[in-house]
């Protein structure tokens, strides 16, 4: 009974967490161009998705494309 008391306390306290925080800082939906121009690559075991740098930097979520 004492476990199933702790696991119950448990998820309360995460829950509680996630509720309280905050929102991720995305970029506003309107900034930037309506399309994107993206390849796939795949050698027949692994897929990559290309996305040009100057697209990245353009989006700043990606710091290290800089």
């Amino acid at each position: 009974m004492r476990r199933l008391t702790v696991a119950l306390a448990w998820l309360v306290w995460v829950g509680w967490l996630a509720a309280c925080a905050p929102e991720p800082s995305l970029p506003r939906a309107d900034s930037g161009p309506l399309s994107h121009a993206v390849s796939v690559f795949s050698n027949g075991w692994h897929t990559a998705i290309i996305v040009p740098r100057r697209e990245l930097v353009a989006t700043g979520l990606v710091p290290e494309a800089e």
